[in-house]
């Protein structure tokens, strides 16, 4: 293979599918940082908990994974790399299991936060504690899918693979099954976060507004 082919191969893979992937797991571990800011600054006693924009970020650190992140790897990812390979096997299986208990893990987080914004006691402690749990949790199942299945996948995918798995990352959000949100809603969401939070993290455009994401059914 000649130095234009290696070339061609490298855009291929970071200008595709893996840069949306990657770039979609950067939003995730930038709000999860945002978060984790936040709660430092309130239990330092430096800043007054805004719960619309606790929510807000809650909303989309465990909305967004489910309505379109995690489906679209397993419909579109896994999916695919399972059809030529068998190499990934045992940990894409490890990782499906994650995603299909995320409710528990969503479920405890929203409990958590319900509890501190009614002043329960100690319940800013245990929503931290939750959180951190949480946030150690996501960043290791990013982290084994950058390392241990995007590498198999650039070893066995082709070109057209990774055009058919782009495609649907880019299309999976309107699929009845995941969610009416599509890429841009969410985009306009993380931007939203952003206007609100408070430096450093953020804009610090003011207190986040009043409407609210729509609770889980």
């Amino acid at each position: 293979m000649n130095a234009k082919n290696v070339n061609a191969d490298a855009a291929q893979r970071f200008h595709g599918a893996w840069r949306l992937i990657e770039d979609e797991h950067q939003a995730l571990a930038a709000v999860l940082h945002a978060l984790r800011f936040l709660l430092d600054e309130i239990g330092a006693g430096r800043i007054e908990p805004d719960f619309r924009l606790l929510r807000a970020m809650l909303y989309y650190l465990t909305e967004y994974p489910e309505r379109r992140h995690h489906p679209n790897e397993d419909r579109y990812l896994f999916a695919r790399l399972k059809e030529k390979t068998s190499e990934a096997d045992a940990v894409i299986a490890r990782l499906e299991k994650e995603h299909a208990a995320a409710e528990q893990r969503i479920a405890e987080l929203e409990a958590a936060l319900h509890a501190f914004a009614r002043g329960e006691a100690n319940a800013f402690e245990r929503f931290r504690e939750v959180f951190d749990r949480y946030a150690h949790f996501y960043r290791q199942h990013m982290m084994t899918e950058e390392r241990e299945v995007l590498p198999v996948a650039e070893r066995h995918f082709t070109p057209e693979d990774w055009a058919w798995v782009a495609e649907g990352w880019r299309t999976g959000g309107s699929d009845p099954m995941v969610g009416t949100t599509t890429r841009d809603e969410w985009q306009a969401i993380f931007d939203k976060l952003v206007r609100h939070a408070p430096p450093p993290i953020g804009l610090g455009a003011g207190p986040y507004p009043e409407e609210e994401p729509e609770a889980r059914s």
